[in-house]
């Protein structure tokens, strides 16, 4: 991804966290090293009403997205296993493993880039409510358009 591109999904990532109240979820440093790299001029229009299918959300953010709800939101092991499953259905298609890997790769070496500079990696305080019915419909639907 190109600096300014990047710059741009992690804003798209950080708006959609944000709206669902999913950024106390993801540890700290993952989240800071995102803001400090977030293109803050970008506006980004995200309307909970809208289906996802129809949301402007690049396909670099919704794989991040991906990524980050099954390492760090989803905390029911049966989802995780289904949803891997889909990824390992999705990467049948070589094209499409190759794009998700290479996005992987770059946000794995971000993430590796903050645990180097020594960023503490606590999470942030969990919050005590359930992710509810529509945010994990989002991110199911967020598996099938990435």
């Amino acid at each position: 991804m190109k600096n300014t591109e990047q710059a741009k999904v992690y804003k798209e990532v950080l708006t959609v966290l944000e709206i669902f109240n999913l950024v106390n979820t993801i540890p700290k440093n993952v989240i800071e090293n995102m803001m400090r790299k977030q293109d803050k001029d970008y506006e980004y229009l995200f309307d909970v009403n809208i289906p996802i299918e129809e949301q402007k959300i690049s396909k670099k953010a919704a794989t991040i997205l991906s990524v980050l709800y099954i390492k760090y939101i989803c905390t029911d092991e049966n989802e995780k296993l289904e949803l891997k499953a889909m990824y390992e259905k999705n990467d049948e298609i070589p094209e499409y493993k190759a794009y998700r890997d290479e996005v992987v790769q770059e946000f794995n070496a971000s993430e590796n880039e903050v645990k180097n500079s020594n960023v503490e990696n606590e999470k942030l305080s969990m919050q005590s409510q359930t992710i509810s019915g529509k945010i994990k419909q989002f991110f199911r639907r967020l598996f099938w358009k990435a």
